[in-house]
């Protein structure tokens, strides 16, 4: 039974990117879905600006550590992700109006998402950026051994990059769970 308490190692864990980090992604990314909002009424030029040097500071740091990574995540791969991980995080753009998450793929509804989870899961499932306390609903409705985590604010993508680049870290580095390599960042960055 997942408690939460269960000691986390960094093999366990698989963080998938379903925004662009890199430069190519996004290019990509506008190529095949042009409609996409992961922007969120921003230029192009910003996000390549503002974001990509980031994400490719945070990549080069969380990819010390072992973690898997998968990046430009379609969304099979998440599916695929239940079978090899404990704890999977998804590092998407929310689209509440819709209740959907974006991947590179397209958007796939909360409920597909919540459904899609096997029985058999016992992990954690951390939602980054946004706030997908709808889909967190959902996901625990279904009475699974699954925890779900999330922050129920909208929180600025540069902050969650270096956020996970020290979570990642933690878990590498320390023997604790997962909620607590969570709590022991938070009080970090303080």
């Amino acid at each position: 039974m997942m408690t939460g308490n269960e000691i986390c190692k960094i093999s366990e864990c698989c963080i998938l990117f379903g925004i662009p980090m890199s430069e190519s992604e996004l290019s990509d990314a506008m190529r095949r879905v042009p409609q996409s909002d992961f922007l969120r009424g921003r230029e192009e030029r910003d996000y390549r600006i503002d974001t990509i040097p980031h994400a490719r500071f945070a990549l080069d740091n969380i990819q010390k550590t072992k973690i898997e990574v998968i990046r430009s995540v379609k969304y099979t791969q998440v599916i695929n992700c239940y079978k090899n991980y404990k704890y999977i995080i998804l590092f998407n753009h929310w689209i509440e109006k819709n209740d959907c998450v974006e991947f590179f793929d397209g958007e796939i509804p909360y409920s597909t998402i919540a459904n899609d989870i096997p029985d058999g899961f016992q992990g954690i499932i951390d939602l980054c950026i946004c706030n997908p306390q709808k889909l967190s609903d959902m996901i625990q409705s279904r009475g699974l051994n699954t925890l779900c985590r999330l922050i129920e604010k909208e929180v600025d993508i540069v902050f969650w990059l270096h956020f996970v680049t020290i979570l990642f870290t933690v878990i590498d580095k320390f023997e604790m769970s997962y909620i607590d390599a969570v709590d022991f960042t938070k009080n970090q960055i303080k």
